[in-house]
């Protein structure tokens, strides 16, 4: 769980954050709404470290996120996707990671293939477009399967995170001709309005007969 008590953070004369308390639940999505130089980022950079509070604090399970013997257990966090030594590739930037918590080479390919790398994962990192660098900042997220991860949202190019396959037609479905856009459609009977039943005689005795319809004969 991560909680922040009436955390601040100032750049001399400039507040960034302000006074901002909050609690990061176990199994909940929190998100930060606010536009540029809301003070998101330098929230998150604080949760993990990163830049110290000008007041307040933050904790990580209950202690700072740099007392933690293994911090990618902890949080995994995505600040800058090309935060990466560019001449090593995506495989290798992974193992060096994983190398200073002990977390196998099984892992490493884990997250490569769960965000879609496999293909590049031989490549240098720094020849990735932003989409692919996005993706293997999510993969070094992920690395240490973190009790939270903290990532931007939505990602700045919308193939950083892989798209679910759709299945292809079947031939049956590729046989149904397209409907007809001039075609009257075919109402739905589950929407279709029922009709509206006739209008029943007024049988109040005081009615008043309409001045349109001449009065009936005397008998």
């Amino acid at each position: 769980m991560i909680v922040a008590e009436r955390l601040t953070k100032r750049y001399g004369s400039t507040t960034a954050v302000d006074d901002v308390s909050f609690t990061v639940r176990p199994g909940l999505v929190t998100g930060f709404l606010g536009p540029n130089g809301a003070g998101k980022s330098t929230t998150m950079r604080m949760i993990v470290g990163l830049d110290a509070p000008s007041a307040g604090s933050v904790t990580v399970g209950g202690r700072r996120y740099a007392q933690s013997r293994t911090p990618l257990t902890e949080v995994g966090v995505l600040l800058d996707a090309k935060a990466v030594h560019t001449g090593r590739s995506a495989r290798a930037h992974l193992r060096a990671m994983a190398a200073t918590h002990g977390i196998p080479n099984s892992r490493v390919d884990e997250v490569i293939a769960l965000t879609g790398l496999e293909s590049v994962a031989r490549r240098r990192a720094g020849k990735f477009s932003l989409g692919m660098g996005q993706r293997l900042g999510i993969a070094a997220a992920l690395l240490g399967d973190p009790q939270a991860a903290s990532l931007p949202v939505p990602p700045p190019d919308p193939n950083a995170i892989p798209a679910p396959t759709v299945p292809a037609p079947t031939a049956d479905a590729a046989a149904t001709p397209a409907p007809d856009p001039a075609a009257a459609p075919t109402p739905d009977p589950a929407v279709t309005a029922a009709p509206e039943p006739a209008a029943t005689p007024d049988a109040t005795p005081d009615a008043t007969p309409d001045a349109t319809t001449p009065p009936a004969a005397a008998q």
